[in-house]
């Protein structure tokens, strides 16, 4: 702090979300949020939208996680902020290509798109274990009340909250699917879109090629707010975690893996 002024920061909600799911206790949103002296609603908002902290509370997040407070903010507040990729385990280059083999490594980049329909929100939030949600622009008030209610709403048609492959009740699901229509409607009239990715990570989770293959693996709702496309783009870059590097043999069946019981 100089001069009475107090340094703010962006944070890497992501980060922050992996880092405190990866403790040994694995604190919940409440439990972490009553340890670094926020609602749970502010560790939400930071979480998930990166909403910007203070140096102090910065440091209060990378003390109980017991890293450095590079590891869980971006950059102080400025210009648009572009996160850094995570730094990837150096292979052996003979495992990139070799023989019809392709090395899938743990962090890579996906593809977000354009949603269409509360529906099809609904129906890719359903069939997740857990939800990734980003806003990479500025949000008054307003817009941002918008984007932590319809995250919520993803959250609840998740199996965050409830047992995995459980239905909700018909009414909850019109309800629910209602509701999101409504909040991509007001956001998009604010030209702010909502992209999202179905994605798939794979356990183990590792830096290293796994020896014996696994079909355990978690299925993650990615979502982005943005602006529109500049040139009528529908897509977004996003950075994804695979959970470990695997190898794809081109010269064999491929087999999906299967979700968890």
């Amino acid at each position: 702090m100089e001069g009475g002024f107090m340094r703010m920061f962006t944070p890497n909600g992501g980060a922050i979300r992996v880092l405190r799911k990866r403790r040994s206790h694995r604190k919940t949103q409440e439990a972490f949020a009553r340890e670094i002296g926020v609602s749970e609603r502010t560790l939400r908002d930071i979480e998930n939208l990166n909403k910007p902290i203070d140096e102090l509370q910065a440091d209060r997040i990378a003390s109980a996680l017991k890293v450095g407070r590079g590891d869980v903010v971006f950059a102080t507040e400025g210009p648009r902020l572009v996160a850094t990729p995570p730094t990837q385990s150096p292979m052996p280059a003979s495992v990139h290509t070799t023989r019809g083999k392709q090395l899938v490594p743990r962090f890579d980049k996906d593809t977000a798109c354009d949603v269409g329909s509360g529906e099809s929100l609904y129906d890719l939030a359903c069939r997740c274990d857990f939800v990734i949600a980003e806003s990479r622009i500025p949000m008054n008030g307003e817009i941002s009340s918008y984007v932590s209610e319809l995250v919520s709403l993803i959250e609840a048609a998740s199996w965050m909250k409830r047992e995995r492959f459980s239905k909700l009740e018909a009414e909850v699901e019109k309800s629910q699917r209602n509701c999101m229509r409504h909040l991509l409607v007001q956001l998009r009239g604010n030209d702010v879109w909502t992209y999202a990715l179905h994605h798939t990570k794979h356990l183990p989770v590792s830096d290293e090629v796994p020896e014996i293959s696994s079909t355990d693996v978690e299925w993650h709702a990615i979502v982005v707010f943005d602006s529109p496309g500049e040139y009528g783009e529908n897509t977004v870059e996003v950075d994804v975690d695979n959970g470990h590097p695997w190898i794809i043999d081109w010269d064999k069946p491929m087999h999906c893996p299967t979700r968890r019981a």
